[in-house]
């Protein structure tokens, strides 16, 4: 910091030491802000944001340019300050009642101690709007003061909001710091406070900040807590870092996206309990006219976040906000009020968690689990905890344990139980559904079962639209019929007895079985599986976990007045909305969702479901309600491939048995799309060979396809002659890096020779070729072109094994009579060949032919499928292509091995339950997009590093993927292959 006039007239201050306790310290990134001066820094601090930003608000910076000794000299001016005579503090009251901060705020007396036991001291910023009197010692070391509050505002707050706003890929980065100018109107500034010892555990209850960041600086007493999906933990203060956290106005700003975390202060640990605990805090807020409503932002716009604010409220100011919320809490600390009250103004409402908890993960496909705890305890915690995949019917003798049932509503398998006052024969604690005033969420990110999804490796998009609807297929399609979820793993019979092994996150089945262990806790599960045909299989899989949940509801054909839900949103909103009319006294309800489509649609039901409650289009019927929606990671997992397939099979099968005769159904009929037929590589080599891919620098991973996959043979199915060649499906070839080269900078390729070179082989490419990477335009067929090939040294001749077969997607189309067994291989009639040709007259390349065909190069190049695109091969226009391999769920990756191909990715054309429409709605295939990934491992899974990096970092990955699942015995060794069909 740059030097300030200093009065030497203070007493020094050294800090406290640190407890000896051994503390539940929470995990939080440190942000080194040195970096933004440094080549890649900005990218590099932006993927640390991208990681827990969404989910967790508080973080730490360092190398900031503030010393030890400049934050110790500030502890020493409020340190002087607090202990002048309270009558000398008091000429500086702040008017708090006013929504005013600036001055002094004296610590309660009397009945009112308990709720208030500190002191504050607020200096604004240095600026005409806010000069006003301070004491001497302040006017003393003023200089100083303002110093230290410029430097966190220029060199800590202007670049953090210049990063923030790279995050969210704004236009103009300087957004948020034209919004906090520090020569403009606003309520910014800094604070010293002290906590006086008090017996109360709680010194400040939960709650939000409501700025844009706050910075705490370092303080050895432990007493500042962060809740996390685990409950309350403690932020450990680090030497030389500044604890920061997001507040409500950033949270507004970015329409939810970047969140305003809920913390507290209780009372320190024995060994610090008895000293005061002093805090140096700054406050860094908009400008006051600011209005608080999401920005533009293409990275909330694809992920739902840009309407958070309710239409209207976008004429609430920073100002307006800060006031509010200041003169609310003088209300409940002054006595006017017993309770905090949390609307705010305009019907924007406040987070104060401090007695009732509630959680809610919405997890992929289409369950949203939903496991309830109420926990009784002393503070009343109350925590509705998410799990995926789960739903059983209630087991009698929970039935028993339950004094008394309340029905809630008929849909949840016709009854949904809850907990009401009354004596419990064991003696337990139980609470009147009144006693209930704060519901909040705590996520925990995975499901409890890792259902499967359609597996975009085996299926074209269209297909996996018609797999998930309901209506296509006369029995149900994939989330309705049990036999797919029956599937997973080894199938029931092997699965059962070994409890399903592997598919489970313990993690939560931990919270679960803590859950079950509490007498005064009811554990319930809500899930949009139907109730006909998953109860049994359902219970019978928890069962063999041993979870015993209290309450279950799986979703019904009707609801209580005969209707019919039109989607398993709309089914999740009327539980919810009887939830909350029951739980008439419940304050607040957070909810944790993995789908930015469905974090957009609960987030305008509460809205809507706040404006009835403050009369504005309907009539109040219980008090609006404290509502925020999280954003949480998703995941997927898929069936053995030939399982996967022969299930849905199965699913045709009984379509066709119905079909047959019947009017308006058609018989349906697995046809495959053949890509190409090639020497086929494994997953082990091709990372083997990625790592000779020589790629730029500063090359974006948005620009690249990776591939390393096969030897291409040829682009399209084989005909006789050419199997004759290449010794039939299955034939085996070991093959040897000779060269690499660079075409045009756009394809990297390696061109190999078979092992002994006298092995005769076939390809259509003038030499053997393994293309190894794309630029984002490039065709594969272009390797073709490469003429000169550097010499690899000896470290750099890689062996490695194929096997020929041909790279394949499934489809489900009507069944065709008139259709032979080769048209059936293209997708789109009006392309098809009308009868199957050797193609004798165009030049092929064996082992004894090197010269590139004119036909060959440019009649068929356009039907060289490269990794990433998927879909139709040769068939015309259903050649999807183009797909991004990061997209939706349904698992793109595959990993190897497993036999589950657990992962993210693949293409955009994953719909879940919940998208499922009305029969009435017509085609259901219409709206989704054909794109489909295939053969994409690795997965560009990270931003923010290069096409190199990602490279090494996939092999690495894999390395330790495989020997993890090696270690897993059963699974691994039972399925093999990357989760895709391949036909040898």
């Amino acid at each position: 910091m740059s030097p300030a006039t200093i009065v030497e007239d203070l007493s020094s201050y050294e800090y406290p030491p640190q407890t000896s306790e051994k503390l539940d310290w929470v995990d939080l990134e440190a942000l080194d802000l040195s970096k933004l001066s440094q080549p890649g820094g900005k990218r590099d601090l932006a993927g640390q944001i991208l990681n827990f930003i969404s989910n967790n608000g508080f973080f730490y910076v360092k190398n900031h340019g503030l010393s030890e000794e400049d934050i110790k000299r500030q502890y020493a001016i409020a340190q002087a300050f607090f202990n002048l005579e309270l009558e000398e503090k008091e000429k500086y009251l702040a008017n708090t009642a006013a929504g005013d901060f600036r001055g002094y705020k004296a610590k309660a007396k009397g009945d009112l101690e308990g709720r208030d036991n500190d002191e504050r001291y607020n200096i604004p910023k240095f600026t005409p709007e806010h000069e006003r009197p301070h004491p001497k010692i302040v006017l003393d070391h003023y200089e100083e003061i303002r110093a230290f509050s410029l430097h966190i505002h220029n060199n800590i707050l202007l670049p953090l909001l210049r990063l923030f706003a790279h995050v969210l890929e704004m236009e103009d980065e300087d957004f948020f710091v034209h919004r906090h100018r520090y020569e403009e109107p606003g309520l910014e500034y800094l604070r010293y406070m002290k906590y006086h010892p008090s017996p109360n555990p709680l010194w400040a209850i939960g709650h939000t900040d409501y700025n844009t960041l706050t910075f705490l600086f370092h303080q050895p007493v432990a007493g500042l807590q962060v809740l996390t999906p685990e409950g309350w933990k403690y932020v450990r203060s680090n030497p030389g870092q500044i604890i920061v956290n997001v507040a409500d106005a950033l949270e507004f700003l970015s329409g939810g996206y970047l969140k305003s975390t809920v913390h507290r202060v209780v009372q320190p640990p024995v060994d610090q309990r008895e000293k005061a605990r002093l805090s140096l805090i700054y406050f860094a807020r908009p400008e006051a006219q600011v209005k608080l409503e999401p920005v533009r932002s293409p990275l909330l716009e694809r992920l739902g976040f840009q309407k958070d604010v309710e239409e209207g409220l976008g004429s609430v100011t920073a100002e307006e906000w800060a006031k509010a919320r200041i003169a609310k809490d003088h209300r409940f600390r002054a006595g006017l009020v017993k309770e905090r009250e949390t609307e705010i103004i305009a019907g924007l409402l406040s987070k104060l968690r401090n007695t009732v908890i509630i959680s809610i993960d919405s997890k992929a496909s289409n369950s949203y689990g939903l496991v309830a705890r109420l926990q009784a305890t002393n503070d009343l915690n109350v925590r509705l905890w998410a799990l995926k995949g789960l739903q059983l019917p209630l087991a009698k003798h929970q039935q028993q344990k339950v004094p008394q049932l309340l029905k809630v509503f008929r849909t949840l398998s016709a009854v949904l139980r809850s907990t009401m006052a009354s004596s419990s024969g064991n003696g337990a604690t139980v609470h009147t559904l009144t006693a209930l005033n704060r519901w909040s969420v705590a996520n925990k990110q995975l499901p409890v079962f890792n259902s499967p999804l359609p597996n975009n490796k085996i299926w074209a998009g269209p297909t996996i639209g018609l797999l998930q609807t309901q209506d296509t297929f006369a029995m149900g399609g994939w989330w309705h019929d049990a036999r797919i979820l029956a599937a997973t793993g080894g199938g029931i019979e092997k699965e059962e007895p070994r409890a399903w092994e592997g598919w489970w996150n313990e993690r939560i089945v931990e919270l679960v079985q803590l859950s079950m262990q509490q007498k005064d806790a009811v554990t319930v599960l809500l899930t949009g599986r139907g109730e006909t045909n998953f109860g049994e299989l359902i219970q019978r899989m928890a069962n063999s976990k041993g979870l015993d949940f209290d309450m279950v509801g799986l979703k019904p054909a009707a609801g209580p007045s005969n209707q019919k839900f039109s989607s398993t949103m709309a089914f999740k909103q009327e539980f919810l909305t009887s939830l909350m009319e029951t739980y008439k006294n419940a304050e607040e309800i957070r909810i944790y969702e993995d789908r930015p489509r469905h974090v957009k649609g609960f987030r305008e039901f509460f809205t809507d479901y706040n404006k009835r409650q403050n009369g504005i289009g309907g009539y109040p019927t219980r008090g609006p309600i404290t509502a925020e929606v999280v954003q949480v990671a998703d995941g997927a997992t898929v069936l053995d491939p030939v399982d996967e397939v022969a299930e849905v099979q199965r699913i045709l099968n009984d379509h066709n048995a119905v079909a047959t005769g019947a009017r308006g159904r058609k018989r349906l009929q697995i046809k495959k799309t053949v890509f190409y037929t090639g020497y086929l590589i494994n997953e082990t080599d091709s990372q083997r060979l990625l790592t000779l891919a020589q790629l730029p620098p500063n090359m974006p991973e948005t620009e690249m396809k990776f591939h390393a996959n096969n030897v291409l043979i040829t682009p399209r199915p084989c005909n006789n002659s050419i199997l004759e060649k290449v010794g039939g499906m299955g034939s085996k070839t070991t093959w040897e890096v000779t060269g690499t080269a660079v075409y045009e900078n756009r394809i990297w390729a390696a061109k190999v020779q078979p092992v002994p070179e006298t092995k005769k082989f076939y390809t259509e490419n003038p030499v053997p070729i393994v293309v190894l990477a794309l630029r984002k335009g490039a065709k594969p067929i272009d390797a073709g072109k490469i003429q000169n090939w550097q010499p690899v040294s000896k470290e750099k001749q890689i062996r490695f094994d194929s096997i020929v077969g041909e790279k394949v997607i499934l489809r489900i189309e009507d069944e065709d009579p008139q259709e032979g067994e080769y048209e059936s291989l293209f997708p789109n009639k009006s392309f098809k060949r009308k009868h199957a040709q050797d193609d004798e007259a165009s030049i092929r390349h064996s082992s004894n032919s090197h010269d590139l065909g004119r036909e060959s190069s440019n009649k068929r190049g356009a039907g060289y499928q490269q990794n990433n695109h998927g879909g139709g091969g040769r068939g015309g226009k259903n050649n999807y292509r183009g797909n991004n391999s990061r997209g939706g769920r349904g698992g793109g990756r595959g990993n190897g091995g497993s036999g589950r191909g657990r992962g993210r990715g693949g293409g955009y054309n994953y719909r879940s339950l919940d998208d499922v429409g009305e029969k009435s709605t017509g085609s259901p295939a219409a709206n989704y997009n054909v794109a489909v990934a295939y053969e994409d491992f690795p997965p560009l899974q990270k931003q923010y590093q290069t096409p190199q990096q990602l490279v090494q970092q996939q092999f690495q990955q894999y390395q330790q993927y495989q020997q993890q699942m090696q270690g897993k015995g059963g699974n691994s060794s039972q399925q093999g292959g990357t989760g895709e069909l391949q036909y040898f």
